[in-house]
């Protein structure tokens, strides 16, 4: 529960300092919109951090 508290503050701290002007990123209004694409890119976050199984492959025991 207190990992799913922090999650929804940390995503409504990132939502709320979005660069207005200027950014990389365009600036996205919808808050719907905005838990999308903010869930989509933790996604990709995860999947491309390694696994301790694959940080062990081609090793020598």
């Amino acid at each position: 529960m207190n990992g799913r508290i922090r999650l929804v503050l940390y995503s409504s701290w990132q939502y709320l300092n979005q660069p207005i002007f200027g950014g990389l990123a365009p600036s996205i209004w919808s808050i719907k919109r905005f838990w999308y694409f903010y869930r989509l890119q933790l996604l990709k976050k995860c999947w491309s951090k390694p696994t301790p199984f694959e940080s062990h492959i081609g090793e020598d025991y």
